[in-house]
């Protein structure tokens, strides 16, 4: 071991140095340092390493950088993994000799974020995905995210899957129960000297309580509705996708494995029926959310009747949904072209929309093209969260995602028809 000298003290960023191994049975393929605060190495506080690089005539590198330290004294060692072929593959060598070293300052680093949300000790279900996010740090150029189920944060660490996040917010969901687990996040400047750790964020994702049930908003209980129509009901509490499940029948009791219509994973809390899937009568419908492998309780059965659609001119269709952009970004507002395959008879055509993306709004349920014209521009198409991206495809062959079509629900969905006025 070369540097720092045994026992020094150092400001951070600190630069651990070791001797070359060479072996005639075959390169080294990588260096390995652990960093620990007790000589006995029994919690890894800090671990790395340095590969070989591809071109066989450049050394494996011996020294890395280390920051993110609290002061404190510190013991370090390093190994060297030789490639041997053949089906041994590779040889660890012994473990060096162990140094220590002590931190006075963090130098140059940014200082240290705080989770803003989740609230610690919250609870999630399983599959059940939400928002980690916390503070902005001047001088970050990207954050580390750390996530073990160890709350010491002992290499390695079992569960951080984001090498690095550019923003303040990532998303988390969890395929299996796990009783406790903890995260922490750090700053990284441009010239990778990273921040003290946040405070520790802990959630557990298998006792989590199941929310209340969502409302109906409308149809109102006893209405009457003209197809094509819209079912809506209230978000609940941490939207997911999917996030809900509706359910039409004629039996108020929902009797029966299936009844008239059951839509599975809904992505937002609003949901367009067209005359394909619901033919005039008399029904009951009721919803529920979704948490994950955890479906919530169902809402009280509301009665409507259903009734037939106005009628559409003969031949009249629509042709393309154009986006102008094709995507949103950060809260920027898009465009969409409707267009039909013929102009629009006298009193133009009333095309109904609705949207598949739970963060992106369309500024009305309708839109009129105007008679003797063939399109109309849907704008703007926003995004109510303002933080999030999507994406739109154009339709081809006479399908038509429309405005929804990161998550579409089925072919001709929600830029669904056309109808004389």
């Amino acid at each position: 071991m070369a540097a720092p000298a045994n026992g020094a003290s150092l400001v951070q960023l600190i630069t651990l140095d070791w001797n070359a191994v060479s072996d005639p049975d075959g390169p080294i393929g990588s260096y390995t340092w652990q960093i620990v605060t007790t000589s006995g190495f029994t919690s890894i506080i800090a671990s790395g390493f340095t590969n070989m690089d591809s071109d066989p005539s450049v050394s494996t590198p011996t020294a890395d950088k280390v920051s993110g330290l609290p002061n404190g004294t510190y013991f370090w060692r390093v190994k060297a993994t030789q490639l041997v072929g053949g089906a041994t593959g590779s040889v660890d060598s012994p473990w060096s000799a162990v140094r220590s070293f002590t931190v006075t300052g963090t130098g140059p680093a940014p200082a240290a974020p705080t989770f803003t949300t989740p609230a610690t000790g919250a609870s999630f279900h399983v599959r059940e995905s939400f928002t980690i996010k916390w503070s902005a740090v001047p001088g970050a150029h990207y954050y580390l995210l750390e996530a073990d189920t160890d709350p010491a944060f002992s290499f390695p660490l079992t569960l951080t899957t984001n090498a690095l996040t550019f923003g303040t917010q990532s998303e988390a969901l969890w395929g299996n129960a796990i009783a406790n687990i903890y995260y922490r996040v750090r700053a990284v400047s441009v010239d990778n000297v990273r921040s003290l750790p946040s405070p520790t964020l802990n959630h557990i994702t298998n006792s989590a309580p199941v929310p209340a049930g969502v409302s109906q908003v409308s149809p109102a209980a006893g209405a009457t509705v003209s197809l094509p129509f819209i079912f809506d009901w209230s978000d609940t509490a941490n939207p997911q996708i999917p996030g809900y499940d509706l359910d039409v029948n004629t039996d108020p009791n929902f009797a029966g494995a299936f009844g008239v219509l059951f839509l599975q994973g809904v992505t937002r809390s609003d949901y367009l029926i067209t005359p394909d899937l619901l033919a005039p009568g008399k029904y009951f419908w009721r919803v529920r959310a979704l948490h994950g492998d955890v479906a919530g309780p169902w809402s009280v059965a509301r009665a409507i009747t259903v009734t037939a659609a106005p009628a559409t001119p003969a031949g009249v269709d629509l042709f393309a949904i154009i986006t102008e952009p094709g995507n949103g970004y950060g809260g920027n507002s898009t465009s969409a072209r409707v267009m039909l395959n013929q102009a629009a008879p006298a009193g133009g055509a009333l095309v109904t929309l609705a949207s598949d993306i739970p963060q992106a709004e369309v500024p009305s349920r309708t839109v009129t093209i105007p008679a003797g014209k063939t399109d109309v521009l849907v704008n703007p198409i926003t995004d109510r969260a303002g933080t999030v991206e999507w994406n739109y495809r154009n339709p081809t062959r006479g399908v038509w995602p429309g405005l929804a079509t990161e998550f579409p629900r089925r072919s001709s969905d929600s830029l669904r028809h056309a109808h004389q006025r």
